[in-house]
């Protein structure tokens, strides 16, 4: 578990992330600090839906679709997908990261 605290060092993190990423959208770096889980579903979608033809083939082959869901049903196809396949548990609940807040997890 990583210790909360830094959100500078948090942000400087997502940042350097987001240009790994090659992320296309401009991003409201104010609105990710505030835990808006609207800044953060859109580069969730892009990591897993539009950076990597392997990630976007594994989401077929195990049969997760992750376009035209709701909110909710977006992030627990997503927390399944981390569990089942890469065997890991978010520290945040499904109900947490949808609620504003928890911005330092949420970055993590």
């Amino acid at each position: 578990i990583m210790a909360t605290g830094d959100l500078k060092g948090s942000l400087r993190k997502i940042e350097q992330g987001l240009r790994l990423l090659n992320y296309p959208r401009d991003v409201d770096y104010t609105v990710l600090v505030k835990g808006d889980p609207a800044a953060f579903l859109p580069i969730i979608s892009y990591a897993f839906t539009s950076f990597s033809t392997h990630v976007a083939e594994l989401l077929v082959k195990c049969g997760v679709e992750l376009t035209a869901k709701s909110d909710l049903r977006f992030i627990e196809a997503i927390y399944k997908l981390l569990r089942d396949q890469f065997l890991y548990k978010l520290i945040l609940t499904k109900q947490q990261f949808l609620q504003f807040g928890f911005a330092e997890r949420k970055m993590q």
